[in-house]
């Protein structure tokens, strides 16, 4: 288990733990589990970035099924410019792309890149670790 995770001890008492809840409730432990599955879903395309820097050559399927490829041009938030060998710019998931050759710019090597910061905004789920800590359905581990 991951550093800092969290497991569901007994799923059925999660299960009647939130059938008690009122409204007011739900919609609170709704909102943090979505922000939760944002904060993961950015963290996986963060990390899949990390295997790009502009100026690589890469390759991707376009969602008419053609393959193209191109070179990096930015990293953006949460895709990837490409400008492709017709002259057009793509924003592709970094998921769907692939490296194809050696980055234009470096002859090979791959050049240092600067990692971006995240925001600063709070993270919802650390706020209810102490509530969820303190029941016996789950368990957390840091």
């Amino acid at each position: 288990m991951n550093s800092g995770s969290v497991k569901i001890i007994d799923r059925v008492s999660a299960i009647e733990a939130i059938k008690r809840l009122n409204e007011e409730d739900l919609l609170f432990l709704n909102g943090l589990i979505v922000e939760r599955l944002r904060l993961i879903s950015q963290a996986r395309a963060t990390m899949l970035m990390t295997n790009f820097t502009r100026g690589d050559r890469v390759g991707f399927l376009t969602p008419d099924g053609r393959m193209l490829e191109g070179t990096v041009m930015r990293l953006n938030k949460k895709t990837i410019s490409v400008a492709t060998n017709d002259g057009h710019q793509w924003n592709v998931s970094p998921r769907l792309l692939r490296l194809v050759g050696p980055s234009r710019i470096s002859n090979g090597q791959r050049p240092l890149t600067r990692n971006r910061s995240g925001n600063n905004q709070k993270n919802p789920w650390l706020a209810c670790r102490s509530l969820l800590s303190r029941n016996s359905i789950v368990e957390i581990h840091d």
